[in-house]
Parts: structure tokens; C-alpha cells; sequence
């Protein structure tokens, strides 16, 4: 099976995920983090790919976690992009996964207001 028709099939069932439809007391803070970044970078390829989105993101939440990370620092590495890319405020991720969580994703985030550290 080609990259193109895998990535299409993970797109039609990435779409079929929403965070409503399924309970956050039956998810781990983790997997809650994934459905969310699942439906939010939903319609999102990689550039110039039609590889789902959330295939970057996975990939850098293996590394995090291959590296000692905890689970907010996993989270954290799924939602990396979400607030640059999905318009997704830094209140609302304080809200739903935590003051950490939300502090690690901002500071990953690309603005016009601070300058990044090296």
C-alpha cells in the first residue's frame, strides 16, 4: 500500500475523532491530549505530503518520551503546534490538561511578540 493511500485512510478516520464523542474520565490525561490534537489538526498535512498532521506529532511525543519526558511533558510534545497552527488558546489548554502543560506548549510556540530563545 502506497504512503499517499495510507495517509489518506489515517486522514478519513482522523476526522471521524472527535473529543466530544468520548468521555475524559474514560481517557488517560495522554490519550485525551491525542484525540484532541487529532481533531484539531485534523484537516492538516505534512508540508508538501499528504501524510496526516499528527504523524510530526507522535513522532516528537516518542522522542520526548524515549527521553525520560513525564506525562505532561508528553502531552505537551503532542500539542506542540496546536496553539500557532490551530488558533487554540493558552487558557484553554490550562484548562484542559494543566498550568505545565500549557506553560511547556507556548513556550514551543512561534509569536511576533517575544523572541525565541536559542
Amino acid at each position: 500500500m502506497s504512503k499517499q493511500v495510507i495517509g489518506e485512510e489515517v486522514l478519513q478516520n482522523q476526522q471521524q475523532v472527535s473529543p466530544q464523542a468520548v468521555s475524559p474520565q474514560v481517557l488517560s490525561r495522554f490519550e485525551e491530549a491525542l484525540v484532541f490534537a487529532a481533531h484539531k489538526h485534523k484537516a492538516q498535512t505534512r508540508k508538501g505530503t499528504p501524510i496526516p498532521y499528527i504523524s510530526h506529532l507522535l513522532q516528537v511525543a516518542g522522542i520526548a518520551l524515549e527521553n525520560g519526558a513525564d506525562e505532561d511533558e508528553a502531552i505537551a510534545a503532542l500539542l506542540h503546534d496546536v496553539m500557532e497552527d490551530q488558533n487554540v488558546t493558552e487558557q484553554e489548554l490550562t484548562a484542559r490538561f494543566g498550568p505545565q502543560v500549557a506553560t511547556i506548549v507556548a513556550g514551543c510556540s512561534d509569536s511576533d511578540s517575544a523572541d525565541k530563545a536559542p
